[in-house]
């Protein structure tokens, strides 16, 4: 059984240096046990000072008891020794009295010490100290879990509710340097998403609500700016604050303000030495402004710190943080890719931007060579980021570069476990489902995005993809309607809405919608493109492909102005197999091609950037089966199967079929057709599978297949309408009018004929042939 005065003789018997070094073993083992106890249950970080201060305050009082002690346990062991220096037994000396002998005073000072540096007085008094700490700890804890007094969280007070939406006001800097002041705004950005008792709103988000306010987009949004947008918006807090130059040092501070009054309900500071200590600074001041919001100790005390999980290069930052505001402010996906391939030019392990540098890539279906690179460095440096972008990182790599679906959606999910509010995996599950074709599966994720952050409009977008591809277009169009009710003028979901148009029939506002979106974008030229792409769109739907190939000119000039000569052979294929699929013009399609070619030379672009399966297409489509074949044993050669996208596999069958079909192996064709996974898009063969049949010479077979077409709604099937909707009508009319259904005929020939009323001379004789029968028919049945 343990006794407090065994403990002191054992110490008693021990040497000074023995001492130190026991007292210096126990403190550090103290101190590793409060680090483990503030990772487990989120001890206050003021617990290791605390606990260091004590420990350094023991050390001089242990050194003078261990010399003291130590002193008298010498001299005495020395008078036993006088007394007896043989070891014999002899009477005890007899203590000295005041008066007799000249060092009586030594004598009687030393008994003083002796009886005031005791091991037990210093045993005594450590562990008093230690337990007034914990009792201190824990009452620091209660009051902040019941929200009593100065250490009460705003979470625990009710100011606050869990999870709730707050604004982030720019920072602002006295000295006007707002670059800095942008460096300091993303990282506390970045912290705070680390957050699981607030959320804080998306700029995107914020851009649209400026736009409500009759504000420009790119609004600096300070503090008293982000006040009002809270209000308006019905959000409860804002995080502000300023990075102010003191001589060669910073002072950072960071508020949190109540929307509704402007009670500042939070106040932190902190200090960097240096430009160097900003980072390591900016992580203190979030990680008060967390604990001080409600944030859990454990949770903080764990958080890595930012100069992992961003860069320690104070310049990166800077260009990471202007990248993200050109992308998520301002639209700017040019601007934001240039200051991103900066920012991972000055620090080559800049996890975090290799990771939004692939993003956007992926995004914009741009370079697929610099995504798959970017997303891989990403990925390897992955030990740089937070628990949460660590899974979003390995999620991309592995949907994106290595096509492994199950992975991707195995890291989405433990995400969730991590966080069940993290919109953003429950947003890209949708992605991930949508692609494999299971729509019902996809749209209920991207609801439960908008359920936890109705904010984010981008999974608005992506819930009525999933409607239309389930056949629910009512449903969709009010999807889309509150998603541009939160975010006017979004650019995904206004390109869904056109779409939606397109898919009713009434081009005019389809046209009206792309056009809009195009002028109010000048500054964007991915969105610019992407507009112009679908005016082209309606052009040749509407049979007017003079107005389609001037505006193809215009995104081919623009292509080759910025050198995206991916994007420009995507162009001019489908340029090409318009020419094929409406004008049956096999040389001028050809000769696109090979001049194409002849400019910008394959080997000249990294294999991944090249486009072999849409010219394998072409070629094929074009009657030149060889040239298909060599193409693809060409793609065959040079692209890894581990990095072909997850739609290339579907495309090199179509290919494949295609060839199939030039050759005349019209079977063949069918069975690829039929057999390959279309991944949900059930409109997507339907156009080959038609002609093809007609070709094997089943008129029947292909009539149920061009109205099954028509009858089938799909998302963005404008791609697929502007070359094969008229001719379903056409053939329609024909094939009805052949079998004697002259009701049916009639329907689709007065389609076809009003489809293309404005077409191109070159186009009228159609529609004259069309118009000349329907009349006939009418003239018949009177």
């Amino acid at each position: 059984m343990f006794k407090f005065g065994d403990l002191t003789r054992e110490i008693h018997r021990r040497s000074l240096w023995q001492v130190l070094g026991a007292y210096l073993a126990v403190g550090w083992i103290a101190l590793q046990v409060i680090e483990v106890l503030m990772g487990t249950i989120g001890l206050p970080a003021w617990v290791p000072v605390v606990t260091l201060i004590i420990l350094l305050f023991g050390l001089p009082i242990v050194l003078a008891t261990a010399f003291i002690q130590e002193g008298f346990r010498r001299r005495s062991e020395s008078r036993d020794s006088d007394a007896d220096p043989w070891g014999q037994a002899g009477e005890p000396e007899a203590a000295a009295r005041p008066g007799e002998g000249p060092d009586h005073a030594a004598v009687r000072e030393e008994a003083a010490h002796h009886k005031l540096f005791t091991w037990r007085n210093a045993l005594v008094a450590g562990v008093m100290a230690f337990a007034l700490m914990g009792a201190g700890t824990a009452a620091y804890m209660a009051m902040r879990s019941m929200g009593i007094g100065p250490a009460g969280t705003l979470v625990a007070k009710g100011v606050l509710a869990q999870r709730a939406p707050i604004v982030l006001a720019d920072f602002q800097s006295s000295s006007g340097d707002q670059q800095l002041a942008r460096v300091a705004t993303e990282a506390i950005r970045v912290d705070l998403s680390r957050s699981e008792v607030v959320r804080l709103v998306e700029p995107s988000y914020v851009r649209e609500a400026l736009g409500r306010m009759q504000r420009p987009a790119d609004a600096r949004l300070d503090l008293e700016l982000a006040t009002e947008l809270a209000v308006r918006e019905g959000i409860t807090a804002v995080i502000g604050g300023e990075i102010n130059q003191a001589g060669r040092g910073f002072v950072l501070t960071g508020q949190v303000v109540a929307a509704d009054g402007g009670d500042v309900l939070v106040s932190e500071r902190t200090s960097a030495a240096d430009s160097s200590k900003i980072i390591s600074a900016i992580d203190k001041l979030s990680k008060r402004l967390r604990e001080r919001m409600g944030e859990s100790l454990k949770k903080t005390n764990t958080d890595e710190p930012l100069e992992r999980v961003t860069t320690p290069s104070l310049e990166a930052l800077r260009k990471y943080s202007q990248a993200v505001e050109a992308v998520e402010k301002d639209g700017d996906d040019a601007r934001g890719i240039a200051l991103l391939e900066e920012a991972v030019a000055l620090d080559t392990s800049f996890a975090m931007a290799y990771r939004k540098l692939g993003v956007v890539y992926g995004n914009l279906q741009q370079q697929r060579a610099r995504q798959v690179e970017v997303l891989t460095k990403a990925y390897n440096h992955s030990d740089r980021l937070t628990e949460r972008e660590r899974y979003l990182t390995s999620a991309s790599y592995y949907m994106t570069v290595v096509n492994d679906q199950s992975r991707a959606i195995s890291a989405y999910e433990s995400l969730l476990e991590l966080d069940p509010d993290e919109d953003r995996a429950l947003n890209n599950l949708g992605v991930i489902y949508s692609q494999i074709g299971d729509h019902p599966r996809a749209e209920e994720y991207y609801r439960r995005s908008i359920e936890k952050d109705s904010t984010d409009v981008l999974p608005y977008g992506n819930a009525a993809i999933e409607q239309m591809a389930q056949g629910q277009i009512v449903e969709a169009r009010a999807t889309v309607a509150e998603g541009l009710r939160r975010a006017p003028g979004h650019v995904s979901l206004t390109q869904v809405k056109a779409n939606l148009e397109s898919l009713d029939g009434d081009y005019e506002a389809a046209e009206a919608t792309f056009a809009g979106l195009a002028e109010s974008q000048r500054g964007n030229p991915f969105a610019v493109l992407a507009a112009q792409g679908g005016l082209a769109s309606v052009a040749v739907l509407q049979g007017q492909l003079s107005r389609a190939e001037d505006i193809a000119g215009q995104v081919v000039g623009t292509l080759e102005r910025t050198g995206a000569t991916a994007q420009l052979y995507n162009t001019i294929t489908g340029v090409a197999q318009v020419e094929l699929a409406v004008l049956g013009d096999t040389a001028s399609a050809l000769s696109r091609i090979e001049q194409l070619q002849e400019r910008y030379p394959l080997d000249e672009l990294d294999p991944l950037d090249r486009p072999y399966l849409a010219l394998a297409v072409a070629f094929a489509t074009a009657g030149e089966p060889d040239r298909a074949l060599a193409i693809l044993a060409e793609y065959e050669r040079e692209i890894p199967t581990e990095v072909r996208p997850f739609f290339d596999q579907i495309f090199a069958e179509v290919a494949r079929a295609a060839v199939a079909q030039a050759e005349g192996r019209y079977e063949e064709a069918l069975g690829i057709f039929r057999s390959v996974d279309n991944a949900g898009c059930d409109v997507c063969f339907m156009p080959s599978i038609a002609q093809t049949l007609e070709l094997a010479g089943q008129p029947d077979s292909a009539l149920a297949v061009y109205q099954e077409y028509v009858d089938t709604p799909w998302p963005f099937k404008l791609q697929f309408d502007q070359v094969f909707l008229p001719v379903a009508y056409e053939r329609l009319g024909q094939l009805y009018d052949e079998r004697g259904e002259l009701d049916r005929a009639v329907e689709y020939y007065a389609k076809f004929t009003e489809l293309w009323a404005s077409a191109d001379p070159v186009l009228q004789a159609r529609v004259q042939a069309a118009q000349s029968r329907l009349q006939a028919i009418l003239d018949q049945r009177g």
